[in-house]
């Protein structure tokens, strides 16, 4: 028998994601253990919603009006690092990727700049792209302990995983891992380009680059989207695959932004774009 989590209903989201932009959700759950989280899953399936972990809110676009999910939040337990054999760290999903650079600044200086929790770059394999390859945040993984939607435990070696750009094949709720920042030597000390953009709310870059040779940013671009606004949400005029919230972006306007950008790249150029970022109705 799990015990009893603590639940809050109709808590607004907006200002936990970087974009500023969200309704409110349905049920909101803080879980520190693991049994915390069996006990959210066990709601999800008692209300009949789907679950949601937020990780840091980046890269997150929420509709707005009552969002019908149990969404979770990592609390305190699922945040720190810990040293163990062979110079390797467990860290927290819960823990910001930037925590984790400060503490190895040579070793993890490739992911200088990277947003939102570990288990979340995990989740969606966050990187940076050097010259044609792309460098994740799974490439500096050894393992990884998830949680599994039936509520067992398991650890999967990062070897076995379906890893590519953007994407994991990590099925579960991400507790922790275990990195080896020795996999990531040929790279200690290099300090990626980021983008710049204007000073406004973002959710970073909102499409997958095509192709190693086209960025999506100088698709858009070439499109003639910099500086097109709907309402308050902007595509960046210094970076075109950012859009930004000038103000009190809705989200219609967002998304009919972002679907603008799709429809124009398909007629014009035959190219379907593909969300970077995560959207939720």
């Amino acid at each position: 028998m799990f015990k009893r989590v603590v639940v809050k209903e109709l808590v607004s989201l907006k200002n936990s994601t970087s974009f500023r932009i969200g309704g409110k959700a349905r049920y909101l759950v803080i879980a520190n253990d693991e049994e915390d989280l069996r006990g959210a899953l066990e709601l999800a399936s008692g209300v009949g919603l789907p679950w949601m972990v937020l990780g840091g809110g980046t890269n997150l676009l929420l509709a707005e009006g009552i969002l019908n999910y149990v969404f979770i939040r990592l609390g305190r337990g699922f945040v720190g690092v810990n040293a163990v054999e062979g110079g390797r760290l467990e860290v927290g999903a819960g823990t910001p990727v930037e925590r984790l650079v400060r503490l190895k600044p040579c070793e993890f200086s490739i992911f200088f700049g990277l947003p939102g929790t570990v288990g979340g770059g995990l989740k969606g394999n966050a990187g940076v792209r050097i010259g044609n390859r792309y460098v994740g945040l799974l490439d500096a993984c050894e393992r990884v302990k998830v949680l599994r939607p039936d509520g067992a435990v398991l650890w999967i070696d990062a070897k076995d995983l379906p890893k590519g750009y953007r994407y994991s094949g990590i099925d579960g709720i991400i507790l922790s891992a275990v990195f080896d920042p020795g996999r990531l030597q040929e790279f200690w000390g290099v300090i990626p380009q980021r983008p710049v953009v204007e000073p406004f709310p973002n959710a970073g870059c909102v499409f997958k680059n095509p192709s190693p040779d086209l960025s999506a940013g100088r698709l858009i671009e070439e499109l003639g989207f910099k500086g097109v606004r709907r309402g308050d949400a902007m595509v960046s005029r210094l970076h075109a695959n950012f859009v930004l919230n000038v103000g009190n972006a809705r989200f219609d306007d967002t998304m009919g932004l972002i679907e603008e950008i799709r429809s124009r790249a398909k007629q014009e150029r035959g190219i379907d774009l593909q969300l970077e970022i995560k959207v939720v109705r």
